[in-house]
């Protein structure tokens, strides 16, 4: 079985990213490409996800909420199918990063807004962001599978799909028909079924 999937999605929080890359701006683009599945995958934060879940409801997305963690050791994808869940692990692993701000940022605008479902700016993230935790990828796996999420290396998806995205119609260059094998993409109470995630993943590495 297929959906079309995007599993990787960055938004205006992540510094470097369009500031029109907003959780309703992206989901009105992917309810027109017909996407079923999309995740939320910022860098080292979940902070739009609220959003992203108002935004998916509205035009029938199923949502994942996670981030790119950056471990010392390497990166990872992290995804949960709870928001809750997901902004729980969001604030433990906040502060896990390093408080310092760099001063070169090579021309790259610093801001990095966290957004309500209407466009509207809650705040400006005043951490910087894309840097890695004193915490190992085998410690974040640990905890985020202690809480009923998943964990994958970055490379469990393919390069194209981590390529960064200028304009909100470069997203299509990272859709997946995602397999997802028999599984199906509900379980027996309604909530995405993290095996059929799981699978399509495996799938995806054995690529």
């Amino acid at each position: 079985m297929f959906c079309k999937a995007i599993l990787s999605i960055r938004t205006c929080i992540t510094q470097g990213s369009p500031t029109l890359f907003t959780p309703r701006m992206i989901t009105e683009f992917l309810c027109k490409e017909k996407i079923q599945l999309a995740a939320i995958t910022d860098v080292n934060t979940c902070l739009n996800a609220p959003a992203f879940s108002i935004c998916c409801k509205r035009h029938g997305i199923l949502a994942l909420y996670g981030m790119e963690a950056w471990c010392k050791d390497k990166k990872a994808l992290v995804l949960f199918t709870n928001l809750n869940t997901a902004m729980d692990f969001n604030y433990a692993w906040y502060r896990t990063l390093p408080v310092d701000f760099p001063q070169d940022l090579h021309g790259q605008d610093p801001r990095q807004y966290c957004v309500d479902e209407d466009d509207g700016i809650l705040s400006v993230e005043k951490k910087y962001l894309q840097v890695a935790s004193p915490v190992s990828f085998n410690e974040l796996k640990e905890e985020v599978e202690s809480k009923g999420g998943l964990v994958f290396k970055n490379e469990a998806l393919p390069d194209r799909c981590k390529q960064p995205i200028e304009e909100i119609f470069q997203l299509k260059k990272n859709f997946l028909d995602f397999d997802i094998g028999d599984c199906g993409l509900f379980s027996a109470n309604e909530s995405i079924n993290f095996q059929a995630i799981r699978t399509g993943f495996e799938k995806l590495q054995g690529s």
